[in-house]
């Protein structure tokens, strides 16, 4: 049973080649080497298992970090000049075109930070490519990076280092000859592998890893080559370089990180269905209401045209109802509170309340639209009398045109 990783983890995955898995069924069924690891550094768990059981440990990595067999992998090391991002991105094919022997319209090329004048030049299938991204997508793999296995196999310098993997149809070598040179071969046997080490690497000592289980079984058949020391592959024996060369970032944008949405499935169709209740709600709310407003509308114009059946047009009858009441109230001789009468009655009361002195006095009063334009003869205490006038439901507003001009209406 495969454990979840911790928080902030790289997964370190290395897949068969094509020619071992070409398939996404036989892709799932092969061994693959796994390395877990904590802040880059700190190996947490290693190990071998079939991919598709690694689905758990796929879906909780913060990074998965996809190790391309070397022998699907070109790796070049070119003379590039200097150019932008985007034109870089559009001369690429056509640099490299010439050195390729497919088409490069199908491959996906990517090219490492300039370093001293040439750049790392990584190209690979891209239906190959595709097909390990989509296959980790669908295991739940959440950012992916898909680096040249052949450029993160641990290397000293003057010692080229080689790395084998054994599957059922196959065994995979992987070969690092300098810091940006390396390749990837598939082998039909194991009895194949000293000699293609020595046709590789004629003369210079090799550090080859190996299965630990097969670890015996090597040592035995190259005993003979002291130039070729042999020790148990693990996770030490691979790192992430800086800079990175990332193939997945050329093979489209679909690869690129994405909002894992799996472990809210459940609490956004919750809120779902909450919404959906509550504007639901909010909905039969609002046609109730409706109805209670249209209920009482019908009821006031029937009241309305009972009481006065001579009118035709009803468009507000609460406020239709209460200019009749007025008017009836005015032809009946009640002064309304906003009548000359009762708004000069009222300014009286407040102005001798709030200004006794005689020498205060007032140019000229007039009624203009249900209200007092009052001119003043020198400036008074307009926030005093404002204050007295609203306590006898009067409001006072200073005139835009002149300070000593009051506006005094009722309020409503």
């Amino acid at each position: 049973k495969i454990l979840p990783p911790a928080k902030l983890s790289i997964l370190l995955l290395r897949l068969p080649a094509h020619a071992i898995a070409g398939t996404t069924s036989a892709l799932l069924a092969q061994p693959c080497a796994y390395t877990l690891r904590v802040k880059r550094d700190l190996i947490e768990r290693e190990g071998y298992a079939a991919l598709g059981e690694l689905a758990a440990l796929i879906g909780r990595a913060k990074n998965v970090v996809l190790l391309l067999a070397a022998a699907d992998v070109s790796v070049l090391r070119m003379a590039i000049p200097p150019l932008s991002a985007a034109k870089l991105r559009a001369a690429l094919p056509n640099l490299v075109e010439e050195k390729l022997l497919c088409d490069v319209a199908e491959c996906a090329v990517v090219c490492s930070a300039d370093t001293a004048g040439s750049r790392n030049v990584a190209v690979v299938q891209r239906e190959r490519l595709t097909l390990l991204l989509n296959t980790l997508r669908e295991l739940g793999a959440q950012r992916i990076s898909a680096l040249p296995e052949q450029l993160c196999l641990a290397y000293e310098a003057g010692r080229a280092s080689a790395a084998i993997s054994e599957y059922e149809t196959g065994i995979s070598l992987t070969l690092r000859l300098s810091e940006h040179d390396g390749m990837g071969l598939v082998l039909n046997s194991p009895d194949e592998l000293p000699h293609i080490l020595r046709c590789l690497v004629p003369a210079a000592p090799i550090s080859l890893y190996v299965p630990p289980a097969s670890l015996h079984r090597y040592q035995t058949a190259l005993a003979q080559d002291t130039g070729i020391q042999v020790g148990a592959d693990n996770g030490t024996r691979w790192q992430i370089p800086k800079p990175t060369l990332d193939l997945a970032a050329g093979s489209g944008a679909q690869h690129q990180p994405q909002w894992n949405w799996r472990p809210w499935r459940w609490p956004l169709v919750l809120g779902a269905l909450l919404l959906l209740v509550h504007t639901s709600a909010l909905n039969l709310d609002w046609w109730r209401m409706n109805r209670e407003a249209s209920g009482l509308r019908a009821n006031m114009k029937q009241i309305y045209l009972a009481a006065y059946p001579k009118e035709s047009v009803v468009l507000d009858p609460l406020l239709q109802m209460r200019q009749k009441i007025t008017a009836a109230e005015h032809d009946a001789g009640f002064a309304s509170a906003d009548d000359f009468t009762t708004l000069t009655t009222q300014f009286r009361q407040a102005w001798e309340s709030v200004i006794p002195a005689p020498e205060q006095a007032i140019a000229g009063i007039e009624y203009r639209e249900r209200g007092l334009s009052v001119q003043l003869k020198s400036a008074a205490p307009t926030a005093a009398m404002k204050s007295t006038l609203a306590e006898r439901g009067l409001s006072l507003e200073q005139s835009p045109d002149s300070a000593l001009t009051w506006q005094i209406r009722t309020i409503k």
